[in-house]
């Protein structure tokens, strides 16, 4: 008896380890959370909460939130770190305040806003891979935003002035520009902004820009950041754990998955799913890197013909989609010399192939991999490998004009916060296309003034700096841009249909009957802004009727070269989303009033006041009464007012939830749900 007891316990103790054992290899560590701290770099730096209008001294290592302020004095820096997504860091006399402050869990994607009341803030970004998150710093004339960049931002007596180390920064005016030339501002330009909004100048950033202190630091920080951040994601991902591919136990791995899978809740089953199929190619990144392509090249053959199988599976599809983005920032920078280089590739195909092409995600992955090219462009340019970097650049600016003439017709269904994301994505590419052109042709021309005019010193971080001048055996002659006699300038395509971006391109021929792309050196105008408008190297159409456009380009030598042509916009504007506010919010007393303002989101991304054209209706038992768009409380409780605006037969609704309150207080901000 005994011995039969004994032998039952040792069963069940093998049993149980062996559950144990198999239930491990599906196992998957907590997910890490992220927060938004602040590091005091130097001492004299301060915080203001939110409500708040007292200063309190800052604590090295603290968290802040949406909503708080930073201050430095003239003896403090700080540096606001946003998970491994991004730093920003506050030179001495400054003041921002994180008007948007949101981070995901992962640390992997985050929307934020910081807006610059004085002095400079340099900003560091990785690069995003999905339309939800952006990085941007407002100040009283515009808005500068990224999706992967290292920028700066400074307030110069009443101007505003953008100076990029890497890829590209979009900027639009805050209000007041009539002309809206303000456009991507890209690697090793400057830009500076009257208050309305209206570009003053671009132009290259200076040896002596490149060399000063605030930017030589900031640029040694990014690299630190990059570095730091790679390696924390590359651990996060390592954490995952997993049975390598071809081990014997890989089958049990995948069983032990499935389980878990299966007892999972329904909403947690996805989530789980993106995250083995994260760790799967986190293996398969580890295959290669510790020397094991050719197995690694299998096993992803394996993951490709999986996902041919699915067919329309968007739900795998998507998974498989979300887990690249995740693995993305580790592969990103293998060059050509890195053995992950041609893995990278192929994550970059695999990410096109299980976007829908025809989708907002698509084209984005599709820009994603023209990016990738400009990078490449910009490294043969920082080794002197000038034909090299001309067949990039040529292969970059074709792939974004097949881009923008594919997509032209799928953008007028696409959300109006996905259409922006990437108008201002391929205005990004265009203008890094340029600028690159540019520094490729200055740089081996050695056209580039080491005392440039400037109206303050903003350089660009030392990896930014142009090549040397290639010796006299080079067989590249590239003409200087100072001899340029005469621009021309094309719309792509043409007629615009309504609400849909064309590009521009801006041609410059030379005195020898060469010519170059300076678009990225010239001002854009129309004469009737209520047909088209212009972004930068971009036009819109905004209503039916033709227009003239103005290209307007200002030689070395400091004389002005115009160019015009006709541009004939197709077709009508359709309301896409209602706002609504009200006068004293929506959180009011009894007897009180708040009157509703009616603002609309066109299909071109204007917008207009239409009260007196808006139904304003109150759903029953709600309290108060309305007239028109004014509502009156009488007793406490809740109202529902639904607004509803009707154009070029597309009908848009806001609903708002008013608060009646027995005593007196206020809000300045309403709730109001929009539809599409």
């Amino acid at each position: 008896m005994r011995k039969f007891l004994v032998t039952t316990i040792v069963l069940l103790l093998l049993i149980g380890s062996v559950s144990a054992w198999f239930w491990s290899l599906g196992s998957l560590p907590p997910e890490k959370t992220s927060a938004i701290t602040l590091h005091v770099v130097s001492s004299g730096v301060s915080v203001r909460e939110p409500l708040r209008t007292e200063w309190t001294q800052a604590k090295d290592g603290m968290t802040i939130e949406e909503g708080w302020s930073v201050k430095t004095d003239a003896n403090g820096r700080a540096t606001i770190a946003v998970g491994d997504v991004g730093e920003s860091r506050l030179d001495s006399n400054s003041e921002v305040t994180l008007t948007t402050a949101t981070l995901d869990a992962a640390g992997l994607g985050a929307n934020m806003q910081y807006t610059l009341a004085a002095g400079r803030v340099w900003t560091r970004a990785l690069r995003f891979f999905d339309l939800g998150s952006s990085y941007s710093v407002k100040t009283g004339a515009v808005v500068a935003t990224v999706r992967g960049t290292a920028f700066d931002v400074a307030i110069v007596s009443t101007s505003t002035i953008i100076s990029v180390a890497d890829a590209a920064v979009s900027v639009v005016p805050v209000g007041g520009a009539v002309v809206t030339s303000t456009d991507a501002v890209a690697t090793g330009m400057t830009a500076s902004y009257a208050p309305s909004g209206r570009l003053m100048k671009r132009r290259l950033l200076t040896n002596a820009e490149r060399n000063a202190e605030w930017f030589v630091s900031n640029g040694q920080a990014d690299q630190a950041f990059d570095t730091r951040a790679v390696a924390s994601r590359l651990a996060a991902l390592k954490a995952l754990g997993g049975v390598a591919p071809g081990s014997p136990f890989a089958s049990l791995s995948t069983l032990s998955e499935q389980a878990h899978l299966t007892i999972a809740a329904k909403a947690d089953r996805e989530p789980l799913a993106e995250r083995y199929a994260a760790r799967r190619l986190m293996q398969l990144i580890q295959l290669v890197l510790n020397g094991k392509s050719g197995q690694a090249s299998q096993e992803f053959a394996r993951l490709e013909n999986e996902m041919k199988s699915t067919g329309t599976d968007a739900t795998a599809r998507e998974r498989v989609r979300l887990a690249l983005v995740e693995v993305a920032p580790i592969i990103e920078t293998a060059d050509s010399n890195s053995p992950l280089f041609l893995f990278r590739q192929r994550l970059e195909s695999l990410a096109t192939a299980v976007s829908d092409a025809k989708g907002p995600n698509g084209i984005l992955a599709r820009l994603l991999a023209i990016e990738d090219r400009i990078d490449e462009a910009e490294r043969f340019i920082a080794t002197n490998a000038v034909q090299e970097a001309g067949i990039a650049l040529d292969g970059a600016k074709s792939g974004i004009d097949n881009v923008v003439r594919e997509s032209a017709p799928l953008m007028t269904g696409f959300t109006a916060d996905d259409r922006h994301v990437i108008e201002a994505k391929i205005a990004g590419l265009r203008a890094r296309v340029s600028a690159a052109r540019l520094r490729l042709d200055t740089t081996f021309s050695g056209a580039v003034s080491a005392d440039a005019t400037s109206t303050s010193a903003i350089p660009t971080s030392p990896t930014s700096t142009p090549a040397t001048i290639p010796s006299a055996t080079s067989t590249a002659t590239i003409p200087s841009s100072s001899d340029i006699v005469s621009i021309d300038v094309n719309v792509s395509p043409s007629p615009i249909p309504v609400g849909v971006t064309a590009g521009l391109l801006v041609t410059g021929t030379l005195a020898d009957g060469s010519t170059q792309d300076v678009s990225a050196m010239s001002m854009m105008s129309v004469k009737n802004d209520q047909v088209a408008r212009v972004n930068g190297l971009e036009i819109t159409g905004v209503a039916g009727g033709s227009t003239g456009l103005i290209a307007t380009y200002q030689t070395a030598s400091g004389k002005t070269l115009t160019a015009t042509t006709v541009v004939t916009v197709k077709g009508s504007s359709v309301p896409t989303y209602l706002s609504v506010t009200g006068s004293n919010g929506t959180a009011i007393a009894v007897n009180q009033a708040t009157t509703f303002s009616a603002t609309v989101r066109y299909s071109d991304g204007t917008r207009k006041v239409i009260t007196p054209s808006t139904t304003f209706l109150m759903e029953p038992g709600s309290v108060g009464t309305l007239s028109g768009p004014a509502f009156y409380s009488s007793t406490p409780g809740t109202a529902t007012v639904t607004a509803t605006y009707t154009e070029n037969g597309k009908t848009v609704t806001a609903t708002t939830m008013i608060t009646v309150t027995g005593s007196a207080s206020g809000s300045n901000s309403t709730s109001s749900t929009g539809t599409y």
